[in-house]
């Protein structure tokens, strides 16, 4: 049996996405926003991307919490990391993925993790998904 469906990958800078708005039923985000320059402006056009229902799920690595032993090796390592790493910075995006004020208007789940990777300062993420609400 072959059933195929139709898929698209649309490759844009997340602050302006030019697409027919709510035309995606899912919208795919690793390690993304550490690299942006608005993440709120992102969130935005996720939102806009999104139709009613649709789900928005990423993983992002983040800054590590201020009391941690891996934060000052975070700001230590930043700038080179930012240059290799395409733009890269730590963030703490947990502000700006919850539904109260980055992404008003989504059902948010979250949870922080220690990625499976062998450089300490660059495990701490935060991995989630976020359901549009549908408007009744």
């Amino acid at each position: 049996m072959n059933i195929s469906f139709p898929i698209s990958t649309v490759w844009l800078r997340g602050e302006n996405v030019d697409i027919i708005p709510e035309s995606f039923d899912y919208v795919v985000g690793s390690h993304v926003l550490c690299s942006v320059d608005n993440v709120r402006q992102v969130l935005k056009q996720v939102k806009r991307a999104l139709k009613p229902g649709g789900t928005y799920y990423f993983t992002e690595h983040i800054a590590a919490p201020t009391e941690s032993p891996l934060r000052p090796w975070q700001e230590l390592l930043e700038p080179v990391f930012n240059v290799v790493a395409n733009g890269c910075k730590f963030k703490s995006l947990w502000l700006d993925l919850s539904e109260e004020t980055g992404l008003p208007g989504f059902d948010v789940s979250v949870r922080f993790m220690d990625a499976p990777i062998p450089i300490p300062f660059l495990q701490p993420h935060l991995q989630g998904q976020a359901v549009k609400r549908r408007i009744v």
